[in-house]
């Protein structure tokens, strides 16, 4: 395949233990990604790069050069890497461990922020869109009441240097 990126994975050992579980990367494979996502990102002008793994030819389009550069640096970092799809549903304890809360807190903020969740038998199952919504709504009201407790401890005379205006939600 001419103008394409080979790369050989198959002296590459990444150690999969099975799904949701964490892939420890080998430093191969690490260079390999950095390479790709290298490889996608000087070629902007073009809409895919060609790549061939172990003989088998790819195409990937230059916008997973961003991707590849992030797992690429979590993976360098022994960071664990999660890939989850948008429909994938989560298990209340599933979702409370992503949140970093205990389950019945999160079951109270299901049923607080109005969480859309299916029920399989007696089981409760949400959304990672919905997830992800929910963190974004608290984060939101997490930042709005920060903004007001550093707003009223200004015009009590407790915060020196804040300045209101200045500081405001963008």
């Amino acid at each position: 395949m001419r103008d394409a990126l080979n790369i050989d994975f198959s002296n590459i050992s990444n150690n999969i233990s099975g799904v949701n579980k964490p892939i420890n990367l080998s430093t191969k494979l690490v260079k390999a990604l950095r390479q790709i996502s290298e490889s996608l990102n000087e070629s902007k002008r073009k809409s895919v790069v060609k790549l061939e793994v172990n003989g088998e030819n790819f195409e990937l389009p230059s916008e997973f050069g961003p991707i590849l550069i992030e797992l690429a640096n979590k993976a360098a970092i022994r960071s664990q890497i999660h890939i989850v799809g948008s429909r994938d549903t989560f298990t209340t304890q599933q979702a409370a461990d992503y949140l970093g809360y205990s389950r019945p807190t999160l079951i109270k903020m299901l049923d607080e922020y109005k969480i859309p969740i299916t029920l399989v038998g007696k089981h409760r199952k949400i959304e990672f869109t919905e997830l992800i919504r929910l963190e974004n709504q608290i984060k939101a009201e997490r930042k709005k009441f920060l903004e007001d407790m550093a707003k009223e401890d200004y015009e009590l005379g407790k915060l020196e240097g804040f300045d209101p205006v200045k500081n405001a939600r963008r």
